[in-house]
């Protein structure tokens, strides 16, 4: 249902052109206070998938992997996005 969620807001944020600077808001954020929980993380790496921010997302994603190392979720979009980044190691 999250997944579901999180879809959902990617395509508001698409629709109405503010994908950008809802990443550009979340990512500052979460370099700014060093911290943020693997969804933040999670989220962030799926808004800069949906904007083909192809190495940022890997980054970002990689990062929501080592705070939650056992998550399938997260395993799986990693496995994507390193795909579709053309990392196939």
């Amino acid at each position: 249902q999250q997944e579901f969620v999180l879809s959902k807001r990617i395509e508001l944020f698409q629709s109405s052109q503010q994908l950008g600077e809802e990443i550009q808001r979340l990512s500052v954020s979460l370099n700014e206070s060093s911290q943020g929980e693997f969804d933040d993380w999670y989220r962030l790496a799926r808004y800069q998938e949906a904007y083909r921010e192809w190495e940022d997302a890997v980054d970002s994603i990689l990062k929501a992997a080592n705070l939650a190392p056992d998550s399938t979720q997260i395993l799986s979009t990693q496995a994507r996005i390193q795909e579709s980044s053309g990392d196939f190691g």
